[in-house]
């Protein structure tokens, strides 16, 4: 449900979410419009990804999304130039304002806006599932990003496929065989071909490779799943984000159990320092390890680039 927000539509599409609750009171519904503070209360979630604020994360250049309209610098990229500060400022507001109303979901990938295995290779793109899998909400995971998938070019517009749609809605590639292994067709019969590089990534090549981004994904899946602090109401809070600079830590609480996230997305090292809500120490969970110097609870931490971690915070212990 996207942007329908005049009289006809919104009556229609809010009809339609009463008779689902009523026939199915377990079911669950998530709006496509980009405004929070219109879209939970009515829904129980929304993707947030229809604002400058989204696309500085991921797509800010226009070589990247493919819009036309967006150009700067990603946070999510290596050259280093991006600006947290430029998608938590109004997700903070908007986070503070909606919190109890239901959940922001920020997907990792969508089908109308170009990969996001555009120009990033692996371990680019397990930063971004990294962050899509730690964030508050629920996870939205498009097909095919979880084997890095990589957006194709010159593709026939069909069907409201406009660039960069298309390029971002080819078959789920497999295997490496005919097709990539998603039909049996001759090529030609497909709504849009597969992509002809023999080394484009496939389920089959990945998924016995441990290192793999399918397994990577799996893994961080998993983590999700496991930890109280991950869950989509959890609390959410900055520890370190500045403009203009690297890394971003933040700290997800909930079930009894505290855990700080930072990540690093560019390719030069970077260093930070923050204060825990108590004195602590902290159990690397997943990723890199970091330095890390603690005094109390203010925490000096640096972190190679292109790197990760997550770790528990184990209270210190008063001493008697």
């Amino acid at each position: 449900m996207k942007n329908d927000r005049d009289n006809l539509s919104a009556k229609f599409w809010l009809g339609l979410r009463d008779v689902l609750h009523k026939r199915y009171p377990n079911s669950f519904t998530v709006a496509e419009w980009s405004d929070p503070e219109e879209a939970l209360g009515p829904f129980d979630a929304m993707f947030y990804h229809w604002n400058q604020g989204f696309n500085s994360l991921y797509q800010k250049e226009s070589w990247r999304i493919l819009n036309g309209m967006d150009s700067g610098h990603s946070f999510f990229d290596r050259e280093g130039k991006g600006d947290i500060m430029a998608f938590l400022t109004p997700y903070l507001k908007d986070y503070a304002a909606t919190r109890s109303k239901g959940y922001i979901c920020l997907p990792l990938g969508n089908h109308d806006l170009a990969r996001l295995g555009n120009h990033r290779d692996a371990d680019d793109l397990e930063l971004i599932m990294v962050f899509g899998l730690t964030m508050p909400g629920v996870p939205f995971l498009y097909y095919g990003n979880e084997i890095g998938m990589r957006q194709l070019h010159g593709l026939p517009q069909i069907e409201g496929c406009y660039k960069p749609r298309a390029g971002a809605r080819t078959p789920m590639q497999w295997t490496s065989g005919p097709d990539k292994g998603f039909s049996t067709a001759v090529p030609d019969k497909l709504y849009l071909p597969v992509d002809p590089d023999p080394a484009a990534p496939n389920v089959a090549a990945e998924q016995h490779d441990p290192n793999s981004l399918l397994n990577r994904v799996r893994r961080l899946i998993a983590l999700h799943k496991r930890e109280p602090a991950l869950a989509a109401y959890a609390d959410f809070k900055p520890l370190y984000a500045v403009s203009h600079g690297y890394p971003f830590v933040y700290q997800r609480s909930g079930g009894g159990e505290t855990l700080v996230v930072a990540l690093n997305p560019a390719a030069a090292p970077h260093d930070a320092e923050f204060t825990l809500d108590a004195p602590g120490r902290l159990d690397l969970i997943a990723g890199k390890p970091a330095t890390l110097r603690i005094e109390g609870a203010r925490v000096h931490l640096s972190m190679q680039g292109v790197s990760y971690s997550i770790w528990h915070v184990e209270p210190t212990k008063p001493s008697i």
